[in-house]
């Protein structure tokens, strides 16, 4: 790889993390301001398994549409499992031009048990 890939490559990667983490840290804001809500409503409710759940959704924070990249930090797998997993069919996805292209709820269905291959 010469430089400028190189170079491309790492600011690529830095683009990726930075958007992940602005994810996550929207996540967590968002399950806090979802807490907070709660117990100013209801207390009680709060330390109630039906209060947590109804308080933090996990994939409420995800994009609509995902990339392999997204789908690797989730599943904190290899870059080339990810791409087995996605290309096996067990992960419903488009093609846009060179990019793959997963639907959040297909996604989300697959990690449920909810959808089979294609």
């Amino acid at each position: 790889m010469n430089k400028t890939n190189e170079l491309k490559y790492l600011k690529q990667r830095l683009a990726d993390l930075q958007q992940y983490l602005n994810r996550e840290i929207e996540m967590i804001m968002n399950d806090v301001k979802r807490l907070e809500d709660i117990e100013f409503e209801n207390p009680e409710k709060l330390d109630s398994a039906e209060g947590m759940k109804d308080a933090v959704s996990t994939w409420d924070h995800l994009p609509d549409v995902l990339t392999p990249t997204d789908i690797q930090q989730i599943l904190r797998i290899g870059r080339n499992q990810t791409y087995d997993l996605i290309k096996s069919g067990q992960i419903n996805y488009v093609k846009a031009g060179r990019k793959l292209l997963i639907p959040k709820s297909s996604f989300v269905n697959w990690l449920d048990g909810k959808e089979t291959a294609r």
